[in-house]
């Protein structure tokens, strides 16, 4: 199965993620895109991360009508920070494969080189790089230290989408229209349980 696992806190799910997904099922010619969800994410605050159950909900009620989005628990299912090395590791493994095709966009790549184990990361993995306001993928890879790698690492062809998980949610807080930022199935569900509201 060619696949490749697209990690985030998902908080909430938008259409930039799902647009991001789609194109890299096409242009990779991919039988899976899978929805890894951070847990734990050592980049994010605790207290800004909604709870995990919400978060999966709402990409269960994405990925259900699309037979190639498929989602992983194996982040969430883990007590420690979740860190993308490990996950590569848990899936060379699984499928015995050489490496794990990973989709982050291009400011994830500008800042891989602080990740956990970069290195592991770079080496075991193919990168599909979505592009990404203000982080132009030419610049990231001027890097010396990217370059060494630049086979393994690819420009996804996607359209720039200017929305954010942040964004809806700051939106939602001051009660504003979130309506076209992410599935109506989404924002029905985000309503019904109160999600970033000021007072809960």
């Amino acid at each position: 199965m060619r696949f490749a696992i697209m990690g985030g806190t998902y908080d909430p799910v938008h259409l930039g993620h799902l647009i991001c997904a789609e194109r890299a099922y096409l242009e990779y010619n991919l039988d899976k895109v899978i929805f890894m969800i951070a847990g734990n994410p050592p980049h994010k605050k605790k207290d800004v991360v909604n709870e995990i159950n919400h978060r999966y909900n709402m990409l269960k009620l994405v990925v259900k009508d699309n037979t190639h989005f498929n989602i992983s628990d194996y982040e969430i299912s883990k007590n420690e920070k979740s860190y993308t090395a490990d996950t590569i590791k848990y899936y060379k493994n699984v499928y015995n494969i050489n490496r794990v095709n990973i989709i982050i966009g291009t400011d994830s790549l500008a800042d891989i080189l602080n990740w956990y184990k970069p290195e592991y990361i770079l080496n075991n993995s193919n990168l599909i790089v979505a592009k990404r306001n203000k982080y132009s993928f030419t610049e990231v890879m001027k890097d010396e230290r990217l370059r060494k790698y630049e086979d393994s690492i690819n420009l996804l062809e996607n359209s720039v989408v200017d929305i954010s998980s942040s964004m809806i949610r700051e939106l939602v807080k001051n009660n504003k229209s979130i309506k076209y930022l992410t599935l109506d199935k989404v924002i029905d569900y985000i309503y019904n349980n109160n999600l970033y509201r000021r007072n809960k």
